[in-house]
């Protein structure tokens, strides 16, 4: 299963959407996060890194929705491996969100946290399993 065009190009657009993450026993983890959109995948980071309640859902559980305005839109959460995709994104995550005073920060060189590529996740919708790397860098 893939993104519509349509929706693909409303998240691509979109300057926050609002993830959630389950985990059994417990109530899901419900918060705006910013996504972009490098090549032909969506990507979403966590500001807090692993101290992130739905990062850490995301990373242990591997699914997750987000709320459209196609209504909620399950995802698989896969970390890309690829460091020429996470400075893709970074790109990506610097320029749409120039005007911000947290967009450096969320893509520059003092990123939080630190450790490379563990703040970064890539969602594509449910069943698809990996998320292809983006065949065009912006």
């Amino acid at each position: 299963m893939t993104w519509s065009p349509d929706l693909f190009d409303e998240l691509a657009r979109t300057r926050e959407v609002r993830v959630i993450v389950p985990a059994p026993g417990r109530e899901p983890v419900r918060v705006p996060i910013w996504i972009v959109a490098a090549g032909d995948a969506l990507y979403v980071r966590s500001w807090k890194g692993d101290d992130g309640l739905w990062y850490r859902r995301a990373r242990r559980h591997g699914t997750g929705a987000l709320e459209t305005s196609a209504g909620e839109q399950r995802v698989r959460f896969v970390p890309p491996e690829d460091p020429a995709v996470e400075a893709a994104v970074d790109r990506v995550y610097r320029d749409k969100y120039a005007d911000s005073p947290y967009g450096e920060a969320m893509a520059g060189p003092r990123r939080r946290p630190r450790r490379s590529g563990s703040s970064r996740l890539p969602i594509s919708p449910d069943g698809s399993g990996i998320v292809p790397p983006p065949r065009t860098v912006p």
